[in-house]
């Protein structure tokens, strides 16, 4: 987690800068920020109004998603080496919540977050062509990501499917995940209800490393295709469900 501590701290020392001195900026200079920062996988499109009251939309390079944001900078916490940021104006807004990002931890409150399960793809290798279908609504009253995280967080994946560049589907109907950070790493716990695949399992990650213990199962007599397909990648069970594992360590993909 350090890189990513790191990270924020320069984040923060550049935006603090970029804050003081052009608090009244266009909302564009957000963008040329969150792409200069991302390397270009993330962008601000169609950018309104200032740094410190904006709005515009969260896309990747190639457009295969995008979310509406509302965002205002609470310049006073600057001081404090912190930048804060409020997202959401309205309850109809599909991001809602506070972020404050120091050196020490990334702290967020009231979130709810509705968001395309699309995002995932930036964390996907280049080699692995999916389409991922549905929203993910996440929703946490406090969470701290730093050396030791804490906190809670649920997210629900509706509808969870996922294609693969043949078009062959599996359908989780409603994936949940149950977030739990504790003892310096954090535990997702997973679950699904409906669809033609059942997934139960649980991830955990410490730093960098990760742990996954995922099982997927047919509910239908007959198994999707891309079940069928992905079958060889994990052991067989008794049931006729198949699980898999990773333990490794993880990095965003520059897409």
């Amino acid at each position: 987690m350090r890189p990513l501590l790191r990270a924020a701290a320069a984040l923060v020392v550049v935006l603090s800068l970029v804050v003081i001195v052009y608090a009244a900026a266009p909302a564009g200079v957000a963008a040329w920020g969150v792409r200069h920062a991302s390397d270009g996988a993330v962008l601000l499109a169609d950018a309104e109004g200032s740094l410190r009251d904006g709005r515009a939309r969260v896309t990747d390079a190639r457009g295969r998603w995008s979310v509406p944001v509302v965002w205002t900078l609470d310049a006073g916490t600057l001081w404090q080496g912190a930048l804060t940021v409020h997202f959401g104006a309205s309850p109809a807004d599909p991001v809602r919540g506070m972020l404050r990002i120091s050196r020490a931890a990334i702290f967020a409150s009231d979130v709810d977050a509705t968001v395309p399960a699309a995002i995932a793809t930036l964390w996907l290798p280049p080699v692995i062509a999916l389409d991922i279908g549905g929203d993910v609504r996440l929703t946490s009253p406090a969470f701290q990501w730093s050396d030791r995280p804490q906190g809670r967080a649920t997210a629900h994946w509706s509808p969870a499917r996922v294609a693969d560049a043949r078009a062959q589907v599996l359908d989780f109907g409603t994936l949940s995940a149950a977030l739990d950070a504790q003892d310096g790493r954090l535990v997702a716990r997973i679950t699904s209800a409906g669809g033609d695949t059942a997934a139960t399992g649980d991830v955990r990650i410490a730093g960098a490393r990760i742990d996954a213990d995922v099982t997927l199962a047919p509910r239908t007599a007959t198994p999707s295709p891309l079940l069928r397909a992905i079958a060889p990648f994990g052991s067989a069970q008794p049931d006729g469900a198949s699980r898999y594992s990773y333990h490794g360590a993880w990095q965003p993909a520059n897409r």
